[in-house]
């Protein structure tokens, strides 16, 4: 890490870059609109029977948190990783069901706030196993998009006690709160009335109102739009190509986060060479310091274990310090 070589983000200009969450009424077309984005570049993670009439389409039946780790598992394949490009969960509805389902019965309760000891472990179990799961398919190359269900929450209108409905999407609070923050747009399929015909016809909606859940990364994606996949990327292409053209790229953008890969042996190796440097300099003190602030009070170096990796790094970037 060197923050002196940092470089000015710039945007991809590749559709396949972008992550997104569709979520509508039944049978609005979400799973044609991303088999029609996608085609057979795309593999369906499907937790329910919706895509039966969907010819073509590419897809793997999961019943349960461990089918999605089977599927997990087989997405690392050099030759999977070369046939598919997407991953839709196709509904992150019932994924959401499947791992909470799994956490109450590794702890064998009937409340996910009384797993893993209670007092909300199993809640934080719960969005640090998605994240995490997620997070490792992004970093095989894939990128993922979620669809859900359409539910409503009563809200107030601001400055009054008027209530009105508010559409979000089905998936459970805390599965939404880790889907939310991976995804670049969030997409709601609804009705809109034609202007010309002043009949309803199906819309997609890019941009958040008080009435429905909805929102965009790209500060100049048109809402509404008409519901098809050619609209959506037509729209995409559009608002990119608004952008200061010296800001954009054309190769893919990773979704995953990257960090340096630890070493344990290297890492630890360093730490007791720095160890040895200081006790020749008479500054052992100072070792022991950032040792036990990390590894615990009467804790030495070589206590640490292989899982303490990360905080073994941390201890070395304070020994190089000094």
């Amino acid at each position: 890490m060197d923050l002196l070589q940092v470089e000015p983000q710039k945007i991809s200009t590749d559709l396949a870059t972008y992550t997104s969450m569709l979520f509508g009424m039944p049978k609005v077309g979400k799973t044609t609109f991303y088999y029609e984005l996608f085609g057979k570049r795309a593999i369906f993670a499907r937790t329910e029977k919706g895509s039966k009439a969907v010819a073509g389409l590419m897809g793997q039946d999961i019943a349960n948190w461990s089918d999605f780790m089977k599927f997990k598992a087989q997405l690392k394949r050099k030759e999977v990783r070369a046939l598919y490009d997407a991953i839709v969960i196709d509904t992150y509805d019932n994924l959401c069901i499947y791992l909470e389902r799994y956490i109450k019965n590794k702890y064998e309760v009937d409340k996910l706030n009384d797993a893993n000891g209670g007092w909300g472990a199993g809640q934080n179990e719960f969005t640090e196993m998605m994240l995490m799961t997620l997070n490792e398919i992004e970093s095989y190359g894939y990128t993922i998009h979620f669809i859900s269900h359409v539910s409503t929450k009563t809200e107030k209108l601001p400055g009054t006690d008027e209530e009105f409905e508010k559409y979000i999407p089905a998936a459970k609070k805390r599965g939404m709160e880790v889907a939310t923050k991976m995804v670049d747009n969030i997409l709601f399929g609804y009705l809109t009335i034609d202007p010309e015909t002043k009949q309803e016809k199906r819309a997609l909606y890019t941009r958040e109102t008080i009435y429905f859940q909805a929102g965009t990364r790209f500060k100049h994606l048109k809402s509404p739009l008409p519901f098809s996949a050619q609209a959506y990327q037509d729209a995409v292409n559009e608002a990119i190509a608004q952008e200061d053209p010296e800001d954009l790229k054309s190769e893919v953008e990773s979704n995953v986060v990257q960090g340096q890969e630890l070493n344990f042996e290297s890492l630890m190796g360093e730490a007791k060479a720095k160890a040895v440097e200081m006790h020749k300099a008479g500054r052992m003190a100072e070792v022991t310091t950032i040792v036990e602030k990390y590894l615990g009070r009467g804790k030495l170096l070589k206590d640490a274990t292989p899982t303490q990796v990360e905080t073994v790094s941390v201890i070395v970037e304070e020994l190089r310090a000094l």
